[in-house]
Parts: structure tokens; sequence; C-alpha cells
């Protein structure tokens, strides 16, 4: 076993380069275009002292159950606003989403949304996917009626993040991801949430935990740089032209603690003024949780309250299939259909 391991690691050391020179981010869609790694494009900044606040937007989902033709979900969004590390407002929404395939000529997936606390996020008409959307599709076969929780969960967090620019007044709103639109629709909410922003004179940015991009020698980006950069606080910029019109931003990779392990992407809408290091070292006074460092507390505190948990989501579920009853009897047989796979989980992990 032990040699089998070292070969293991010996292979994956093959993968690890500490190599800038001639090598750049590697594109998979038209609009982007890379730039040639530098050591140069590695540059300071220091922690800001000022008064400006930082509102941070993150969202959760749960599929309650689902019977193949339908999928009911539980979406919560949350934002919070800091201010000197301080957390001094927060705003929250949450409801169950139905998703049902409906055959109009092609299978379309047709949403509906059942608020629980006020105000609906997300117009219904923009939830409104046909099956075989460019944008939802896996290779060959339909889009998973499932995974559109989480096209509606990232309707509504940029939806809230407009809620939270309200607050603000001048200052910095965080996604959690980044800026690009993916999935149909998507762009319109995003220009909206610029717009907003631009009237209250807040800058919008994008943080990611993870990213999968790989430079034109096969390495990953994030890898890379973590492993050759200094170790001090920095921002690397710049790695690409953009001028895809679903990706309004400029991109960054930050490291935001000098103690942290960790590096991540970091775009800024590109259609307004700002400073990047003044937006950096501002972000660094919230990014010193022992557990995380050089992550955003208000990102975690973000995370925290909109997740969905296990329990939860269990609790919902015997809500449900608690109120149906008798009623629910050919409901049961199209769910039963889904349950095959985390009943099998269940025998095996018990």
């Amino acid at each position: 076993m032990k040699e089998i391991v070292d070969k293991v690691i010996e292979e994956l050391e093959k993968n690890v380069s500490l190599d800038l020179s001639g090598d750049k981010i590697k594109f998979s869609r038209p609009g982007y275009t890379g730039i040639e790694f530098s050591e140069d494009n590695f540059h300071k900044f220091n922690v800001a002292d000022n008064d400006v606040k930082v509102g941070f937007v993150d969202g959760g989902n749960a599929e309650i159950f689902s019977g193949g033709n339908f999928s009911l979900q539980l979406v919560r969004v949350y934002g919070c606003v800091f201010l000197r590390n301080k957390k001094v407002d927060e705003v929250k929404n949450e409801f169950f989403v139905l998703i049902r395939a409906v055959g109009v000529g092609d299978i379309e997936y047709k949403c509906e949304i059942f608020s629980l606390n006020g105000e609906r996020l997300v117009d219904v008409g923009d939830l409104k996917f046909s099956s075989v959307d460019e944008t939802i599709k896996e290779g060959v076969f339909r889009g998973d009626i499932s995974k559109i929780g989480n096209i509606v969960r990232r309707f509504s967090e940029i939806r809230l993040a407009e809620k939270v620019a309200e607050l603000l007044d001048v200052g910095v709103v965080v996604l959690d991801g980044t800026l690009e639109s993916n999935y149909t629709n998507e762009r319109r909410y995003l220009d909206r949430l610029y717009e907003k922003a631009k009237e209250k004179g807040v800058v919008v940015c994008g943080l990611a935990k993870t990213t999968a991009m790989f430079t034109e020698k096969g390495n990953n980006v994030v890898g890379l740089l973590n492993n050759v950069g200094p170790d001090f606080m920095w921002w690397y910029h710049p790695v690409a032209d953009i001028s895809c019109e679903d990706h309004k931003a400029d991109m960054f990779f930050v490291k935001l603690n000098d103690k942290s392990k960790y590096v991540f992407r970091f775009e800024v809408h590109n259609k307004g003024d700002y400073n990047i290091a003044e937006i950096l070292g501002i972000l660094v006074k919230n990014s010193k949780d022992l557990m995380f460092p050089g992550y955003p507390y208000g990102l975690i505190t973000a995370d925290k309250f909109a997740r969905v948990s296990n329990k939860e989501k269990e609790y919902y579920k015997s809500i449900f299939i608690a109120k149906m009853g008798r009623k629910s009897e050919n409901i049961a047989k199209y769910v039963s259909s889904g349950d095959a796979h985390s009943i099998l989980d269940g025998r095996i992990n018990s």
C-alpha cells in the first residue's frame, strides 16, 4: 500500500508547476483573451482604515422531494451588512419553489413560488426553461429538473443583493460566486443589480470559494498562483481581457490574509469607478476568522444563515407527507420512484 501511495503522489507532483512563464488562462467560451502570467502582476496592498459598509449575500437550497417530472425545493437567501467588522444589518428571504415539467411541443420546466416571508424576489416568467436549453443541458441529455432549483437560488441571490445595496448608501456588496451570467435570463438580473448599485454608489463584487480554471499548460490557476505568490497579502491582475456581454467584470485573484493558505477568484463590475486596493483593504479587516483566515467573515455569516440543513429538509418533508395523507397516494408513487437511491444509501451506510 505504501508503494502505491508513493507512486500516486509522484504522479500528482507532475501536475504541480512553479513556472509562470509562457502560460496564461485557457478559456472555454468566446469573449475572453488570456494574458500571459508575470510575477510583476502581483500587487501588495494594506488594510484600509475607513467607515465603509460592506454587504455580503449567499443562498442555499435543498430538495424536499422529487418525482422525476417535478421537484419541490426550499430556497433561502440571506444578506448581511458589516461596518468595521461588526454586523449592523441583515435581510432574508425564503420560499418553496415547485418545479414542474410541462409538455408544450417540447418539454419545458416551469416554476411556482410559495413565499414564506412576504415579497417574491423573482418573476416566475423568468423561470421557464426548455428542458434542452443549452445553459442547462447535460451533454446530449435534457437538463435535470432538480438543478433548476440552483438557478432559482442564484436569481434570488442577485435580487437580494439589490436589497442589500439599498441598505448601504455607498459601499461594497459581495456576492458568493462570480459575476458571470451562465443561465438564460440571468444577465437581466445582474444588469438590474448593476443599475441599482450605481444609483446608490455601491460597487458590486463577487468572490468564488472554488474555481476550476486551467492554464494553457493544463495547470490549475489558483494552485499555480498560490505556489508562486508572495507571502504577504496580494492581488493579481491582469489575467484576461473580457469582452463577453454576459460577464461585465474585471477578474482578479486575491490573498486576503498573510497567514492564509487560500487564494480566491475575485471580480468587480467593470462599468463603474473603483479602487481595487481600497476594496480589498476593506475586505481584509473582515477576513481574520481563525478557522478560515483569508475568507471574509461576512460570507461565512451569509452561508451560515442561508444554508438549508438536512434536519430542516427532513422536517419539511415529513410535514408534506403527513399532510398529504391518503390523498397523496398517486403523488407518493411518483416520489418513491426517486427514493430508490436514498434507500440503498441508507442500507449501505447503516
